[in-house]
C-alpha cells in the first residue's frame, strides 16, 4: 500500500485517502500523536475546486475520557468550531 509506505517513511500515525460519500469526493486525512495523550489531525477534500478543510485536537486524559476540539473551514471560508467531551464505557 503506497500510503502505508509514505506514513512509515514520514513517521506519521494516520494517513488515509478515503471516499467522502457526503460530498461525493475524496478526503485526505493526516494525523499524528504529538504526545501519548495529544493527537492532532488535518483533513481536506481533494480533487475539488473548493476544498473543505478540518483541523482537530484530541486530548486523552485516560483510556475512557478525552476532550476534542474541531475547526472546519467550508467552501465559503466560513469557519465553525466546537468542543466535545467524550467518555467511553466498555463492557
Amino acid at each position: 500500500d503506497f500510503l502505508y509506505q509514505v506514513r512509515q517513511t514520514l513517521n506519521i500515525d494516520y494517513l488515509y485517502l478515503e471516499p467522502d460519500k457526503q460530498m461525493n469526493n475524496f478526503r485526505l486525512s493526516i494525523g499524528n500523536y504529538v504526545t501519548d495523550q495529544l493527537f492532532i489531525s488535518y483533513s481536506s477534500r481533494v480533487f475539488n475546486q473548493k476544498p473543505l478543510d478540518s483541523w482537530s485536537l484530541d486530548y486523552h486524559f485516560d483510556p475512557h475520557l478525552s476532550l476534542g476540539y474541531s475547526y472546519t473551514l467550508d467552501e465559503n471560508n466560513q469557519g465553525e468550531a466546537y468542543w466535545q467531551l467524550m467518555y467511553q464505557i466498555r463492557f
